[in-house]
This record gives structure tokens, C-alpha cells and sequence, in this order.
């Protein structure tokens, strides 16, 4: 067996090459110490009592009371705090203690000794056959709990058990977070402690952010961004504010994903290898139809007859110079099957002393274990990156990603029967379309228009066919349409969303000890470009495209609901972290800047008509910048105080020009039509701002395991692209934006510990509560004229309200004893509420004289009315391991109840965005993964057990979510 260490050099020598320190401790250990049998070295327990101090000073106690021979470079430990150990250990345990979040790992040779490195060099001793023991081996399962703030995450393992169905579950089951509208489009849009849309919670994939916005009609907004769950390697959710270089704007928190890496795919010992996954599922349809007339099916498949299935293959090599991953992914979901249980929760209605609002709008829409339209996804993913590893601790990676992703998708209002229906229990509903943007469907032939008028205008014989601009549309479609078929929807054609994006990341820790404590620096530049082909579109301002023009889907289309974006993003951030040592205690000071550009436009150029008439889709662009400095201050290794601030700017120019209006007609000259002569176009807007937010926090170690927390960060948010340009008539861009404030104050305690009811066991529990105002919340509201009543033309406008303010409390835990595990979370929104003076009082004069200056969720028109949280939600995993810890099995439990709030009375209720009012549901999960040998693992999940019919929480659609779901996976690496 070859040795691992080389032979003790002398003591001056190993000084000068090491560092005074280490070289001192290396040569006493390779001096006096006497060497030890390993394996029984790294069984023994015995009792250690190291105090909190400095790494080097810790793993000098170690060494003596362990009795081993240690080397370690004294730069890899210089300006490391360690909490210390407390407690029976084994030296193999003890050293992963003290190790935790430092980077490095320790690595036990035959003959006794041990040497200390970091963590990315494990190859070479793993070849030596020494035993490996890595410092990450508690931080991994515990590291969040040793955080002082609320984060929490989530690593392969973990996302691979809980695919779940739609892409936007795998974020299901974290506490204090919610998706919304999941199931209707492809995308995923994160609400933390009720704050999500515009850039408040940005999605970033190895470093870089993608997110477009999109209208969503009556049902208000969504920002989705589009990522492949397959290729992601772990996540992690950070809550509110933080003063990280990438986290500007990002006031409700953010998540950030980490594509797989080498460790994923590689096999222990392998330098070179790939691994091959694939999975099948049931509960889906055979095919999406192709035609928009559809009777939703009822009859499901099982696994036997699996219509849904992913596959993916990866490869990888590492060695000291560089590593490279390189996988593809693809994966197709076809239409799902609702519920059959608890549909009957859903004929309904709730009050909270204003105006019904509906449970059942749902269940009227779709029946139990009914294919649920437009809920199909087909991902075609690759990616290749790789890291260079150069001298003296640099690190450069670079990466691509493309993803093509077809989704369902529809608008929340055209989600509708056609007709009643004879047989349900709901059947005696009639629904009473307003087609303003439904119609478009139909052919767009001129010789099918009988006459054009307001669109209030009369409906001949009761009839509702009207598209958006007042025409009738004739009986002379399709002879086979049946508008009295009560089983009859609308399946769109799948959207498609195409993303390019390239990425780089550079890291500098150097070796060289004269620059290690005052350079640590972390950098990334990206650029995301993608172009969308979606359906959320209206006719008062889709553009026309010329009369007769056929939609390239099907000859019985109008492209009237068709917007086709591309959207560029490109930013960068760079930070570093200099340390200093004291006589009246250390201190570390983070600096940073960041810059993002993005721009947005259409893929064709618009008519002129089009213009003339205000029938534009968004085309702008904007710039954003930060400087953001944290001073970290440890008095005593137990006490830390933070203090730093952000400052940013940003500015906006729209490429769109409002057209003007010579003289506006109409009946009523408060709601005037478009109908007027065209008088030329506005000059383009431009926007600009700025502002500095501060932040505090005070952390205190009570004990290596106990800690408590508190802090008040500040955070702004400047207007989006969405937010202040052209582009929907739904909403008036307002050119006075005032950037958003958030004030959070946060408290909270955490306890991580091991060997607590077993040996080798660990548990951590984290208690936080939470206050978070908004000043100046950008959101939407109706626009009132001095009478008091809204306008028709351009009756909505973003603009800023007072506040908006979200309260609660969380509480999360996790355990692991290597035979049982379990992971519990719990939290209880207390507070959802929007502050508006001004408004509210408009509201008063216009006949609503109760209307409170701050109100329950939002104002009528608002878009936090679509973002009303669970009053409590629990989420529970709870699971055993046996047969050597091959196999691992057990259930999960996702308990949510209603929303906070009941938002029916007068100055909630509108025409738009009204609450989906989503009743309590109770999920369990069934997993079972096994680890057939080093290469093989096969997973076995049911997804909803129980098969319960329910809406998902703040979901704008009417969807039902996915029914009982079986899945079949397994992964081979070679």
C-alpha cells in the first residue's frame, strides 16, 4: 500500500512552503506523534471538548485527543471560524463536524494518518484506497439550519423522488412556498410568504435568470420561467431580501438551481463515465388533440399502457485540470386525468359577508377524472459545461443550455363548456361567455362578418358569438360546431417557448497566503435569449396582420390571440470577500456590483394600421444596475453583526408610441371608443430611478448546535418592462412609477445537533417569523374619473399603491437517523393586506362608502387578489431504509388549506382578476427508490394516492390538478 504522505520534511522547510503555522503543526505531529492502526482509529469514539474559535485551532485539538497524524496546508484553514465539538465522537465524525461549510475534506490513509485538502482533490486519495471523509457530510443535510436566516434546500435525491407531473412541482412541498397556476403553461411562477411576479422572485439557473412575463386576460399576470427539472442537479430557496451582487430587485427572495454536475453522474472512483435515466407514467391521454373542438376523455391508462415518459443520458469527466458534463433530456406529457374523490367539495359558495365567490368554478368546468385540456408539456433539453481548474486557486467555468419546451396553455377566461350539461350535478350551469377573445378561434374570412358595433351591443337571438371588436360571426363556420354541446372545449395549440443560454462563472480563492485573506472572489455573465409562441393575447390590441390573414395552425383559426416575443437578458455580478484579523475581532468585508440588460420585442414588424390603432405588442428595453457592501463583525466567535446597503438604478425606453386621437366618440364620453381620427403618436417613453436600501442582522451561537437571529433588510425593486411599457390593453402603462420598497424584519432560532436518540443521527429545527411591507407596491387597479366610475377605455392602469404587507410564521425540521427519516414543515400566514388611500377613497366617491383605506388581499383589479396564499399549510415526509440502506420508502403528506382571505366584498370584486377560490387539500405521495448495485437505482412513485379532485392554491385557472399518478424510473451509470 502506497503511503499518502510523503516523508516529513524538516521544520523550517515545511514552514516556509506551508505557512508558520501549519508547518509547525506538521512537523510536531510527523515528530512526536506515534502512528495508529486506521480502522481502528476512525471506530473509536471518545469524548472531545473543543471550544469555538478558529479552524486551525481546532483541528490542532483534534489532532492531539485523536491521537493521529494530520496535515494540512495552513492557507486552506486561514480566516476559517469553526464552532467547535462537543461530544462522544469517532475521529471520522469528529473531523466531518469540524469541517462543515468549510470546503474542505479529510482523507485517512492506511497507516494512521490523515491529511486535509479540499474538497474537489478526492480523486486521487479515493485511487490511493484511503478513506474519504468530507467535511460537506453534515452541512449537506444540516446546513440550512446553521443559517442565520430562513433558506432551504433541496439536492438531487430529493428532486428526483418528487418529480411530480407539471414542471413547477418540484418546488411542491417547501415551506412558505407556492407556484402559481402550474398547470397552464409550462412555466413556473414562485410565491414566497405571499410575494411572487415582475422580478420579486427571480428563478436563476447557474446564475443566470430567466423569466418572461405574460398577460393572462381577466385572470391578471404571470412571470414564468421556463426550466427542464431533468437537468437540474439542486435547489435553494432564499426568503426575502439579501444583499448578494445577483439579488438586486429580488425582494420576495429567490431560488437558485444548479445544473447536474460531475458528482451526479460519475460513479465513487470514476474519472470518466455517463449515466442513462428514463421513467414511464400513467394517469395521461394517448395523444393531444389536434383539433380546438374537443370532448375532454375519461378513459385513463395505468402503467401497463404508459403514455407519458422522459429519458435522458449524461456524461462526464473530471481530473485535476478541468471537468465537463454534457447531457441531453427529453420528456412528454400528454394531457392528464383530475381527481375522482372530493368533487363534490366544490358545489359551493363562501361568503364573507360581501358578494358570493364561487368553489365550484372548477368543478363546473371539469368533471372527476376528466382529461384535463391544455395541460400537455413536451421538454427537449441539452446542456455542456464545463470548469477549469488553474494555479493558485482559480476556477473558470462555462456553459450552454438550449431548451424547447411545447406546453398547454389557455386563457384563464376561456377555460368554459359551451353549454349545459344533462347528467352532472352541476349541469344546470349555463356559462355566460363573454367572447371577448374566445371568437378568434373562428375563421377570419371577411365575407363571415355581418355587422360590427360596441361591443355591448345587442346579441341577436341571444346568441353570444361576438368577438372583442363587435363583430357577429356567422352560422356558416364548420357545420359540425355544436354550440349546444355541453361537453364541448377549447384545446389550443401548444405554445412553445425556445431558450438559449450561456453562462460563466469565475472563482478565485488563491493558495498564495499573502492574497488568501483578502481575495475571495465569485463572478458570473450570461446572456438568456428566447423566442415565445403563445396564446394570451386580446383583440383590442393583438395586431391584425391584414384582413383574411389564416393562422398557420389550422385554416379555422384567427390569429388574434397568437403573441410572438423575443426576449434578450444579459447580466453580470461580481463580488469578493476581504478578511481581517484584530485585536478587537474579526471582520469581513463582501463588495459587488451587478448590471442586467433586457430587451423585448416582437418577431415581426407590426402593420401600420396596427399602430395607428394601438394593436401593438410590447417591444422595449431596459437597463439595471447595482453596488451592494455587507461589514461582517465577530467581537467573539459566537456573536456576529452585519451591516451594508444596496444602491440601484435603472432605466426604461419604450420603442412603442401610443397613437393619439383627434376626437374620441361614444355614448358616454367618460368610456370614449376608439373610433376616433388617427392624429399622430405620442413621443416615446422613457423612465429612469434610483435609490439606496440598507440592511442589519445580529446572529448569536448560544452553543456549536443552538442560534438565534434576527435582522432588518431593506430592499428595492425597480418598475419592469411589463410593468411600464406598451403592449395590453388590459392595463395602462404608468409613466410615474415610483420603485418599490420592501422593509423586512425577520426573527428566528435554530438548533442542529447529532447523536441525539441514535448513534449517528442528525436533527435540525429552525423557528422563524416573519414581517414584510412593500411601499410603493407596483400592482394594477382600475382607473376612476371624477365621477367616481371607471373608465371603459383604458379602465385599468398600473400604478403604485401605498403598501402591501405579508406576516407569518414558519417552522421547518428534518431528521435523519440512517434507518428512519422524516422532514416536517409547518406555517401560518397571518397577515395578506393592501394599503391605498387614494384609491379607496376614489371607491367612496363612486358609491362604495364602506371601503376601508386598507383591505384583506387587494383592491378590485389587482393582481395580489390572484396571489392569496393558504391560511396554514403542513408539508410531512416520513420514511424508512433497509436491506443495508439499499432501499428507501415512504409517503408524503402536502396538507394546504383555503386561502387567507374570502375577497367578495364590493372594493374586492371587478371584472377582473378574481379570487379562484381553492379549497383545503390533503396529498400523499407514495416513494420507493432502490439501490440495485453502484450503477443501478430504480425509483417507484404514486403521486396523489388517494386520487383527490382539487384546484392547486392561487392557481387563475380553472384546471384541476393531476389525479392519481403512477411512475416508473430507473438510472444506470457505466
Amino acid at each position: 500500500m502506497p503511503n499518502l504522505l510523503p516523508p516529513c520534511p524538516s521544520t523550517l522547510s515545511l514552514a516556509i512552503r506551508t505557512g508558520l503555522f501549519g508547518g509547525l503543526l506538521s512537523a510536531a505531529l510527523c515528530t512526536l506523534a506515534t502512528p495508529v492502526q486506521a480502522e481502528p482509529a476512525r471506530r473509536e469514539q471518545r469524548l472531545y471538548q473543543i471550544p469555538p474559535g478558529n479552524l486551525d485551532q481546532a483541528l490542532t485539538q483534534f489532532a492531539a485527543s485523536a491521537g493521529l497524524l494530520l496535515s494540512v496546508d495552513a492557507r486552506l484553514t486561514a480566516g476559517k471560524p469553526s464552532l467547535g465539538l462537543q461530544g462522544h465522537y469517532s475521529p471520522a465524525q469528529a473531523l466531518g463536524k469540524l469541517l462543515a461549510g468549510s470546503g474542505l475534506s479529510a482523507y485517512f490513509s492506511d497507516d494512521g494518518r490523515v491529511l486535509i485538502e479540499r474538497a474537489a482533490q478526492a480523486s486521487d486519495a479515493l485511487e490511493l484506497g484511503a478513506t474519504r471523509v468530507k467535511g460537506q457530510a453534515e452541512d449537506d443535510a444540516l446546513k440550512d439550519y446553521g443559517v442565520p436566516r430562513s433558506v432551504e434546500t433541496r439536492d438531487l435525491e430529493q428532486l428526483e423522488r418528487f418529480r411530480g407531473r407539471s414542471n413547477a412541482d418540484m418546488l411542491a412541498g417547501i415551506a412558505g412556498v407556492q407556484t402559481s397556476d402550474g398547470r397552464n403553461g409550462g412555466g413556473i411562477e414562485v410565491n414566497i410568504r405571499g410575494i411572487q411576479g415582475q422580478g420579486r422572485v427571480p428563478v436563476k439557473v447557474d446564475g443566470s435568470q430567466q423569466s418572461l412575463d405574460v398577460y393572462r386576460g381577466y385572470a391578471g399576470t404571470a412571470q414564468r420561467a421556463y426550466i427542464d427539472p431533468d437537468l437540474i442537479s439542486s435547489v435553494t430557496v432564499n426568503k426575502g431580501p439579501s444583499l448578494d451582487a445577483g439579488a438586486s430587485g429580488a425582494i420576495g427572495g429567490s431560488v437558485e438551481m444548479q445544473t447536474l454536475t460531475v458528482d451526479d453522474i460519475l460513479k465513487p472512483g470514476q474519472t470518466t463515465g455517463w449515466r442513462l435515466r428514463g421513467s414511464l407514467s400513467d394517469n395521461s391521454t394517448a395523444d393531444v388533440p389536434s383539433d380546438y373542438r374537443v370532448r375532454p376523455r375519461t378513459e385513463r391508462n395505468d402503467l401497463l399502457h404508459p403514455h407519458d415518459w422522459s429519458r435522458s443520458l449524461a456524461f462526464a469527466h473530471k481530473d485535476e485540470a478541468f471537468d465537463v458534463v454534457a447531457a441531453y433530456a427529453e420528456r412528454r406529457n400528454n394531457n392528464y386525468f383530475a381527481g375522482k374523490h372530493g368533487y363534490s367539495r366544490y358545489d359551493t359558495s363562501v361568503s364573507s359577508g360581501g358578494a358570493l365567490v364561487d368553489a365550484n368554478t372548477v368543478a363546473r368546468n371539469y368533471w372527476p377524472g376528466e382529461e384535463v385540456l391544455n395541460s400537455s408539456t413536451h421538454n427537449k433539453s441539452f446542456m455542456l459545461k464545463g470548469t477549469l481548474y488553474r494555479d493558485n486557486g482559480l476556477e473558470l467555468g462555462l456553459g450552454y443550455r438550449y431548451m424547447d419546451s411545447s406546453f398547454g396553455e389557455i386563457m384563464p377566461s376561456q377555460i368554459g363548456r359551451t353549454g349545459p350539461s344533462m347528467t352532472w350535478p352541476l349541469g344546470d350551469f349555463k356559462k355566460d361567455i363573454d367572447r371577448y377573445d374566445e371568437e378568434f378561434w373562428m375563421r377570419a374570412n371577411p365575407e363571415y362578418y355581418q355587422q360590427c358595433s360596441a361591443i355591448d351591443a345587442p346579441v341577436p337571438d341571444g346568441d353570444n358569438r361576438w368577438d372583442s371588436t363587435g363583430c357577429y360571426v356567422r352560422e356558416t363556420l364548420d357545420p359540425v360546431y355544436d354550440y349546444t354541446d355541453a361537453n364541448q372545449m377549447i384545446q389550443f395549440k401548444p405554445g412553445n417557448m425556445k431558450l438559449h443560454t450561456l453562462t460563466s462563472e469565475l472563482k478565485w480563492r488563491p493558495e498564495d497566503d499573502s492574497l488568501a485573506r483578502y481575495i475571495d472572489l465569485n463572478g458570473h455573465a450570461w446572456a438568456t435569449f428566447g423566442r415565445s409562441i403563445m396564446y394570451n393575447n386580446v383583440g383590442f390590441t393583438a395586431p391584425q396582420r391584414g384582413q383574411g390573414y389564416q393562422d398557420e395552425q389550422s385554416e379555422n383559426y384567427r390569429k388574434s390571440l397568437k403573441s410572438d416575443l423575443s426576449n434578450l437578458k444579459v447580466g453580470t455580478d461580481i463580488s469578493n470577500t476581504s478578511r481581517f484579523v484584530t485585536g478587537t475581532g474579526d471582520y469581513a468585508l463582501t463588495y459587488g456590483a451587478s448590471y442586467l440588460y433586457e430587451t423585448i420585442d416582437p418577431t415581426r414588424k407590426p402593420w401600420q394600421d396596427d399602430l395607428e390603432n394601438n394593436r401593438i405588442e410590447r417591444n422595449g428595453y431596459r437597463h439595471e444596475y447595482s453596488l451592494s457592501t455587507a461589514l461582517e463583525y465577530k467581537p467573539i466567535p459566537e456573536l456576529t453583526f452585519t451591516a451594508g446597503g444596496r444602491y440601484s438604478g435603472y432605466r426604461i425606453h419604450d420603442r412603442n408610441r401610443q397613437a393619439l386621437f383627434a376626437a374620441p366618440v361614444g355614448a358616454d364620453p367618460d368610456a370614449p371608443w376608439w373610433n376616433a381620427e388617427f392624429a399622430g403618436f405620442a413621443d416615446n417613453a422613457e423612465l429612469s430611478g434610483h435609490g439606496f436600501a440598507p440592511a442589519y442582522s445580529v446572529s448569536y451561537a448560544f452553543t456549536p448546535n443552538v442560534m438565534a437571529y434576527a435582522l432588518y433588510n431593506q430592499g428595492m425593486r425597480m418598475p419592469s418592462l411589463f410593468e411600464t411599457t406598451l403592449g395590453s390593453w388590459s392595463a395602462e402603462p404608468n409613466y410615474d412609477l415610483r420603485p418599490e420598497r420592501m422593509k423586512t424584519f425577520e426573527v428566528g432560532a435554530s438548533f442542529k445537533g447529532s447523536n441525539l436518540l441514535l448513534d449517528n443521527d442528525q436533527a435540525g429545527v429552525k423557528l422563524a417569523y416573519f414581517h414584510n411591507t412593500i411601499d410603493d407596491m407596483v400592482t394594477r387597479n382600475y382607473r376612476y374619473n371624477p365621477k367616481g366610475r371607471p373608465g371603459f377605455n383604458g379602465e385599468l392602469k398600473i400604478r403604485n399603491v401605498d403598501s402591501f404587507t405579508t406576516q407569518g410564521v414558519e417552522l421547518q425540521s428534518h431528521y435523519d437517523s440512517h434507518w428512519w427519516f422524516a422532514d416536517a414543515s409547518y406555517v401560518y400566514n397571518i397577515k395578506a393586506e393592501t394599503c391605498d388611500r387614494a384609491f379607496a377613497q376614489a371607491l367612496r366617491e363612486g358609491g362604495k362608502s364602506e371601503t376601508p383605506n386598507c383591505t384583506t388581499g387587494g383592491f378590485q383589479g389587482s393582481y395580489t387578489n390572484t396571489q392569496n396564499p393558504p391560511r396554514y399549510s403542513v408539508n410531512l415526509v416520513l420514511g424508512a431504509k433497509a436491506f443495508e440502506q439499499k432501499l428507501a420508502t415512504g409517503v408524503r403528506m402536502r396538507y394546504t388549506s383555503g386561502p387567507m382571505y374570502v375577497l367578495d366584498k364590493s372594493w374586492h370584486v371587478g371584472t377582473t382578476t378574481p379570487q379562484q377560490h381553492y379549497l383545503e387539500a390533503r396529498i400523499y405521495d407514495f416513494f420507493a427508490d432502490y439501490q440495485v448495485s453502484d450503477e443501478l437505482k430504480v425509483s417507484f412513485n404514486v403521486y396523489n394516492f388517494t386520487d383527490q379532485y382539487y384546484l392547486d392554491p392561487m392557481s387563475q385557472s380553472m384546471m384541476p390538478a393531476p389525479g392519481r399518478t403512477s411512475s416508473l424510473a430507473a438510472s444506470l451509470k457505466f
